[in-house]
């Protein structure tokens, strides 16, 4: 062999030896590739499965809010179906409609309602017969935006009223029963002399419904309460010589900042107003569930109440002592006036109590509304409580 094919020999055998190192290494790196690749694709896998992991946790754990929102709301409607009227001394019926007012008589033996049926009854509670109750019923139907007056013993009929123009909210008349006051939709309270029906006196009180009308014992003061979330006081004249208005404090926080502020927005309409027997004091109820308490002489709030869900009725007893609230809830509150405190609550039906009267000796108090899971009812109980 020459040197130069021992040469060429050797050259061929290095670069098949570097061939061979190369394909070697190549084979090397591929099989790392592929592990690395593997090595992702496992991640991938687990990363996968961690994130299905941890939505199933979150639907674990929005099933298990739900189920908890679930119990609690059938605990709720399990709660609101255990609503169990109390019993009442005297139960009447005979109205087909929601009813809106009552009044005991001067005697406390008789009471007058007036309903959605468009009628007004006079009931004897001295009759223990149901069907003689029937008997002694005045029906009277009533007319639009009329206003229409009886003598009650007479069953006789005065002259109508005519002089609002939209639907009637509220009447109240004076101690003497020698005027009366009546408030509607048309945002005007207008004053009558009886018997005779003469308009006396119209004034724009409110710039929405006026909702209702009081008036003091003396006859000195009135009191309206509209549906633009005001209380106004006037003296007799139709002057007037307050208003008070409500305000409920909100609460609101900023998304990005997180910061809280309060302010001050107005409240709902009021629906209800009573002087105390004495005409210090007014009463007035809207439908946040507010009884505020106002000074009449230093026209001044001197308490604020809470009841209710929202208030459509109050009344204060002949005493003072006394002042009775009902509202959407069904039920009637019986408040110690001096205190504020809530000494009892009678379940009167399930839907909304929308009129309530004390009786002249304050020992009954009559309550009428909404039921919608009954005919409607005029229900008596006993204030304290007792049975008899």
């Amino acid at each position: 062999m020459t040197r130069t094919s021992i040469r060429w020999f050797h050259l061929c055998a290095a670069l098949i030896l570097a061939g061979m190192v190369f394909c070697a290494l190549d084979a090397t790196a591929q099989d790392k590739d592929k592990k690395v690749e593997k090595d992702k694709k496992a991640d991938d896998k687990d990363k996968k499965v961690d994130a299905k992991d941890k939505k199933d946790d979150a639907k674990d754990k929005k099933d298990a809010v739900k189920d908890k929102k679930d119990e609690k709301d059938k605990k709720e409607e399990k709660k609101k179906e255990e609503f169990k009227p109390d019993p009442a001394q005297i139960e009447l019926k005979g109205h087909k409609g929601w009813i809106y007012a009552v009044a005991f008589g001067e005697d406390g033996k008789t009471i007058v309602s007036t309903s959605r049926d468009g009628t007004a009854k006079v009931w004897d509670l001295g009759s223990k017969d149901k069907e003689k109750d029937k008997e002694v019923e005045k029906d009277v139907k009533v007319r639009d935006y009329i206003i229409r007056v009886w003598d009650i013993k007479a069953g006789k009929e005065n002259p109508p009223l005519k002089g609002h123009t939209d639907w009637l909210e509220a009447l109240a008349i004076d101690k003497d029963g020698k005027t009366l006051l009546s408030a509607g939709q048309d945002q005007t309270v207008k004053s009558w002399a009886l018997p005779g029906g003469k308009a006396e006196n119209s004034i724009q009180a409110h710039t929405k419904s006026v909702m209702a009308v009081a008036v003091s014992r003396d006859g000195g003061a009135v009191a309206t309460a509209g549906a633009d979330g005001s209380v106004k006081l006037w003296d007799k004249a139709g002057k007037e010589v307050a208003v008070f208005k409500i305000e409920n404090t909100v609460k609101s926080v900023d998304p990005k900042t997180k910061k809280e502020t309060v302010a001050k927005e107005p409240g709902r309409e009021f629906t209800c107003i009573a002087f105390s027997p004495d005409g210090k004091r007014l009463a007035a109820g809207n439908i946040d569930g507010f009884i505020k308490i106002y000074d009449v002489d230093k026209k001044a709030e001197i308490q604020e109440l809470k009841a209710h869900e929202g208030v459509r009725a109050l009344t204060y007893s002949a005493d003072g002592s006394r002042l009775a609230t009902g509202g959407f809830d069904g039920t009637v509150k019986i408040w110690d006036a001096a205190s504020g405190k809530d000494t009892r609550t009678i379940k009167v039906n399930r839907g909304s109590v929308l009129a309530i009267a004390f009786s002249p000796n304050g020992g009954q108090i009559a309550a009428g509304g909404i039921d919608g899971y009954s005919e409607p009812l005029i229900k008596v109980y006993s204030v304290d409580g007792t049975k008899k």
